[in-house]
């Protein structure tokens, strides 16, 4: 199934998480997912069903999470997920600090940082970039470093 980045929702009873798109890759293990996933994962590493997803890419059947790759058979969109003003708490998953720009791009001004565990209510997220309201107004992050 072809589907866009977004919000989407686990169907499966237990989802498996793997390092690339396809079976042939090694599943993750519970200790190799991310902060968020592990509070919606099973020892064995699978997400449980009805845990939310934030899908940056698809292909060939594949969507990349922060946490690795799952099959698209398994996901439905998050009802609310095709609106902008839907909001996702999404937390900031970096090794220092995550920069945050005036615009989507490396090319705008950085306004700030953010350090890791913070945690951002991102409005939408368009190649790559996630869009929040900050006190100072509109602000972007790069989205591969959300949980």
């Amino acid at each position: 199934s072809n589907i866009s980045a977004g919000t989407y929702t686990v169907t499966a009873s237990a989802l498996n998480v793997r390092t690339g798109p396809g079976v042939n890759y090694a599943k993750k293990s519970y200790s190799q997912l991310t902060a968020n996933a592990k509070a919606h994962a099973y020892s064995n590493g699978c997400l449980k069903q009805g845990t939310r997803v934030t899908v940056y890419e698809c292909t060939n059947g594949w969507a990349r999470i922060p946490s690795g790759w799952v099959s698209t058979a398994y996901l439905s969109r998050a009802s609310g997920g095709s609106s902008v003003s839907s909001v996702l708490l999404d937390e900031v998953d970096v090794n220092t600090a995550l920069n945050v720009r005036t615009g989507p791009g490396t090319n705008y001004r950085i306004t700030g940082q953010l350090r890791d565990g913070y945690d951002l209510y991102v409005q939408s997220i368009s190649n790559g970039w996630a869009k929040y309201q900050a006190y100072s107004g509109t602000r972007y992050v790069a989205a591969q470093y959300l949980d």
